[in-house]
């Protein structure tokens, strides 16, 4: 690799005016995109390059991931180094090599028959939105994770550090959520069947419909915030050690 600022201190020294100096120089670093293309790699997997996909399973270390609906699969990967791509019976699966220390960035347009989504993420954010699936699954030691008008029947996140946003205009059969730090903030305009919050530290701000749900949340620090429009059929149980608890319905029980 040329240091820049040597060779041109060594060309100067020589008798090379600046100007001529700087020329040199530039020439000598040689093709820029060809310089880009060393240190990010683009990968494209469209549908072409699948048979049939219905599960997706990442295996990543410092990835930012975002989730858009399609008629068709299309994945790309910017990343300084080439990710590993296996197609096994009906599904994919991503990981990111051991040895990538730079930020990468993956980008997915989802079609409706992917069924399952499982993504095992150490860092960076994760972005849905308006995206049909049966099965999520999360787990991530830092970053956000922001589902916005999604259809998910069962959904899992666990994560370390980072805030979680769902906002949802459809029923969820199942929801479990379990974090050390961070925020959670949940808007389910329909109905969630079961919840189940672990929290160590961190707000949790909740609105949904209420209708037969059945809810376990739990918070060593943090404030717990409910809006609850119906409570038929509710079966409703939460606890802050260290925290505030309101509810904006008169007929939940609180267990301090």
């Amino acid at each position: 690799k040329i240091n820049c600022n040597n060779h041109y201190q060594d060309l100067t020294s020589k008798g090379y005016s600046e100007s001529a100096a700087f020329k040199e120089v530039i020439a000598s670093i040689g093709n820029i995109d060809d310089i880009i293309k060393e240190y990010r790699n683009n990968h494209e997997i469209t549908n072409d390059n699948v048979t049939v996909c219905k599960d997706l399973y990442f295996e990543l270390n410092s990835c930012d991931l975002s989730f858009h609906p399609g008629s068709t699969f299309d994945m790309m990967i910017t990343s300084r180094k080439p990710f590993e791509i296996n197609e096994k019976d009906d599904h994919i699966i991503i990981k990111e090599p051991t040895n990538n220390y730079s930020h990468s960035k993956i980008e997915v347009i989802f079609p409706s028959d992917i069924k399952t989504l499982d993504i095992n993420n150490k860092s960076g954010d994760i972005e849905m939105t308006n995206i049909n699936i049966n099965d999520l699954k999360i787990s991530s030691l830092s970053g956000d994770v922001d589902i916005d008008n999604c259809t998910i029947k069962n959904t899992s996140i666990a994560t370390t550090s980072g805030d979680i946003d769902i906002v949802t205009n459809s029923d969820i059969s199942y929801l479990y959520i379990k974090k050390t730090s961070g925020d959670c903030d949940i808007k389910c305009h329909q109905n969630i069947a079961q919840m189940e919050i672990r929290s160590t530290s961190g707000d949790i701000d909740i609105v949904t419909n209420g209708d037969f749900v059945n809810y376990n949340i739990e918070s060593v620090s943090g404030d717990i915030e409910m809006k609850i429009n119906h409570v038929e059929g509710i079966n409703f149980t939460y606890q802050s050690i260290s925290g505030d608890i309101s509810n904006r319905h008169p007929h939940v029980d609180k267990n301090p």
